[in-house]
Parts: structure tokens; sequence; C-alpha cells
């Protein structure tokens, strides 16, 4: 199944200032640490960006579409519920004083209460810090009872300001990170002077180690399990699918794939082999349109009595010419034990 998710946004609240893309100044230094306590590419991914292109058009800082009109944050997300049920901090990316807080709002699909719920609190469960030189971060989506700062506190680079959720205007976990200067959205990828390179390779608001964790957080296959009969994608969003072993009479065998942003011309390669290294299913494909997710199953019901005994492995490969020329291949591996 494919389908596109609205993702989070901040609208001007309680705490929440008006925005453009255009100041002049120098960010604090140090620069912008990682918001997130995670491994970027591993258990955490960048999924949208800051929109620059002020019209009904979508242009990210690579002059790429990884957002969504009017998107004024930067969004790094974890893997499902499952994993935000654990908890995942979120960090304080500079530091500054706490002007603006708010806890207690429930973690819960926007799909699912409508957008009305929300409306003037879509940063759900928030933290707005001020810095020196005009210069605020505000950090949203975070779990309902879990932001651990107050108004007027005194906040350290690097400290736990709360643990990522799916508050406010949100359909998936994840930290929305947005950037201001003297109240005007800066994205930290392109800094405060346009930058029309078109590179991954901008980053002037991120420290050094920051940017270097970033480059491994491009969004490509970021989840996969098996199943013994077709998954539910709720089901998967909950982090359900993820047993390491099945029984040998179970009905069918079906290996799944979550992808962030897969694009037009992207070549994807999904596999199901058997204990023995011979593929039980594949599927090979181009992809025709730009997505923000992608669901993919493959598989193949049991014919025989039992399935054979031992290790399967799943295997997903997608390759993507970038503009320069170099195909880069994304790829993620699961085994399953059939007892």
């Amino acid at each position: 199944m494919n389908y596109l998710w609205i993702f989070s946004v901040v609208v001007i609240g309680v705490f929440f200032a008006p925005w453009s893309l255009m100041a002049a100044s120098q960010p604090p230094q140090p620069g912008l640490g990682l918001p997130v306590d995670c491994q970027p590419g591993k258990d955490c991914w960048l999924v949208n960006l800051v929109d620059l292109d002020p019209t009904s058009a979508v242009r990210d800082y690579m002059c790429r579409r990884q957002s969504y009109d009017g998107h004024i944050g930067t969004d790094l997300a974890i893997r499902d519920l499952s994993v935000m049920a654990k908890g995942v901090n979120v960090l304080a990316s500079w530091p500054g004083r706490v002007v603006g807080a708010r806890d207690g709002m429930k973690d819960i699909d926007v799909k699912i209460i409508g957008r009305d719920a929300v409306k003037g609190r879509e940063c759900g469960n928030g933290v707005l810090i001020k810095h020196t030189g005009g210069w605020t971060t505000q950090y949203c989506h975070m779990k309902k009872s879990s932001v651990k700062v107050a108004q007027g506190d005194v906040i350290t680079r690097g400290q736990v300001l709360g643990l990522i959720g799916n508050s406010g205007l949100a359909q998936f976990p994840h930290v929305h990170i947005v950037v201001r200067h003297q109240g005007v959205v800066v994205d930290p990828f392109q800094g405060e002077i346009e930058n029309k390179q078109c590179t991954i390779d901008n980053a002037p608001l991120w420290s050094a180690e920051a940017a270097r964790q970033l480059k491994k957080a491009n969004p490509g296959p970021f989840n996969a399990g098996f199943s013994a009969i077709r998954p539910n994608d709720e089901a998967i969003r909950q982090g359900l699918y993820q047993d390491k072993t099945l029984p040998k009479k179970s009905p069918a065998l079906i290996f799944w794939t979550d992808i962030y942003w897969p694009r037009a011309g992207d070549e994807l390669s999904v596999r199901l082999r058997g204990p023995d290294g011979k593929i039980i299913a594949a599927q090979t494909k181009i992809i025709e349109k730009t997505r923000a997710r992608q669901m993919v199953y493959i598989g193949k019901k049991r014919k025989q009595l039992f399935w054979d005994k031992g290790l399967y492995r799943g295997e997903v490969v997608l390759k993507r010419k970038n503009n320069d020329g170099p195909i880069i291949a994304q790829s993620l591996n699961r085994t399953l034990e059939i007892k």
C-alpha cells in the first residue's frame, strides 16, 4: 500500500512566533547540536526539511521536495510507537533559557482526532528556548508527561528536555525543531543567506559533529519485518510484526519494508530467501512517483506441510542516482527463524 502522510507543522500560538525566511546575523556558538539522543540512519531518520519556497510549491535546501508546503521545521523521526513507548530523549541544541513550555496533550494520530482538536496547539507538548543574539529554538510533539523543564529554567546544550512523542498536529513519533532569529524562521541547513548550491554538504548552523551525524540520517528503507499474514499498516506503526521466530505451520511467510521518501526513478529490490539461500519471493521495480512514505510486501503462502526449519533472510536495496552521477545504495536486512 502506498500512502502520504500529513506531517508536523507549527502555527502561531501562545508561545510561537510568525515566520518568513529573511534575516541577517550570525548564529550563537557553538553550533546547533543534534536534538535527539539517537544514532542517525540506524534508529532515527531525517524525514521533513524546511520548505524554502514562499509559493504553494515545495523546495528544500537541496532543491528537492523533501518537505511539504509551509513546513517550517526539521523533523527527525524514530521507527514506530513501540520505540516511542520505551523513550527517546529530546535534547537542547543550544544553551539558553526556557520562555515557554507545554505538557499534558495526548499522543495520538491527528487523523483520528482531527485538526480542530489541536487548533492553536499544533506543536503539541513542546518547549521554546531563547538564546543569545535574538535566536530561539522550539521543540514540538513531545510525549505526554515527559517535558522536564519549565519557563525560566536555564538550559545547557545537550540537556534532556523530554521524550519524543506524537502529540499535536502529528501522525508519527518525531521531534520537530524550529530555529528562528528575531522571530524569523531559519533553515539550519541553509542559514540566513540563501544558498542555491543544492548540496547535502550545507550545514551552516549545525555543529561539525551534528552535521556529520545528519549525513547518515537520509530517508530510505528504515523498517522491516516478517509476518504469517499480510500485515496491517497501522499495526506496523504500532511496532508489531517484529518477531524473530515464527512456527513452521504459519499459513504464509511475508516480508515487508517501510520506506521514507522513495523518489521517482529509484530502483527498489526486495527479496526473501530461505535457509538454503534460494529466493522464495522477490520484487524489483522502478519507483514511479516520489512519496513521503511507501510500504512494500512480498511473500508466499505455505503449500507444503511445514516450512523448512532454519534462518530466513529478508533483503531491501534502494538504488538512487544523484545529480552528480554516482549511484547511492541503501540497504536493510532482517532475519527470521522458523522452528
